[in-house]
C-alpha cells in the first residue's frame, strides 16, 4: 500500500493505494494445481478527486487507515479491553460479597453441633454433619457421611474432619 503524507496532524491527500494478495494455488486444464496467483489492486483518484467520500472508501476497503483512524481504533479497542477488564473485575467483587454475606448468614449454624452440612469439590458434593467446635470458633471439626450420588473418588473414605467453617454450608 502506498501513500503520501506529511505527518499525523495533516496527512497529505492519498495519490494511489495499492494491495497485493498472493495465493498458492491456480488452475491449468480446468484442474487445481500448486501455484502462485498475484492479484493486485490499484485504486487512483480521478482528476481533482483526491478528497472524495467514494475513492477514500474505496482506500479504505484495501486495508489503508489514516493516522486520525487508526488513532480512534486504538483508543476505541483499549477502551473495549478496560470495559471487558472492569466487568470482569466487578462480577469478581460481587462474587466476593455474595460469598461474605453467605459466610456471615450460615455461620450461626455452621458452628452449631448437628446442623446438616455440605462442600463441593470438583462436582462431587460431601454431606456431614458439625460434630464440635474448638475454643475460639475457628474450626469445626465435621463428620463426613458420604456424597449426594453416593460416589467418591478412589480412596476416599467418610470420617471427621477438622476445618474452617467458610469450607463449608448449610445443605438445603
Amino acid at each position: 500500500m502506498g501513500c503520501l503524507t506529511r505527518g499525523a496532524d495533516a496527512p497529505a491527500p492519498i495519490r494511489f493505494a495499492v494491495k497485493v494478495d498472493v495465493g498458492h494455488y491456480g488452475f491449468k486444464c480446468d484442474k487445481p494445481y500448486p501455484g502462485t496467483d498475484v492479484d493486485v489492486y490499484v485504486v487512483e483518484p480521478k482528476a481533482g478527486n483526491v478528497e472524495s467520500r467514494e475513492y477514500l472508501q474505496q482506500v479504505e476497503l484495501l486495508g489503508y487507515a489514516r493516522p486520525y483512524d487508526r488513532r480512534v481504533k486504538d483508543t476505541l479497542d483499549k477502551s473495549r479491553r478496560q470495559f471487558a477488564n472492569d466487568q470482569r473485575v466487578q462480577r469478581e467483587q460481587q462474587a466476593e460479597a455474595a460469598e461474605r454475606a453467605r459466610i456471615a448468614k450460615e455461620l450461626p449454624l455452621l458452628k452449631k453441633r448437628g446442623t446438616r452440612v455440605c462442600q463441593t469439590e470438583q462436582s462431587i458434593t460431601y454431606v456431614g454433619f458439625v460434630d464440635d467446635v474448638n475454643e475460639d470458633g475457628s474450626k469445626i471439626r465435621v463428620l463426613v457421611k458420604g456424597t449426594t450420588t453416593g460416589f467418591a473418588p478412589g480412596g476416599w473414605q467418610p470420617g471427621p474432619e477438622w476445618a474452617v467453617p467458610s469450607a463449608w454450608h448449610v445443605c438445603e
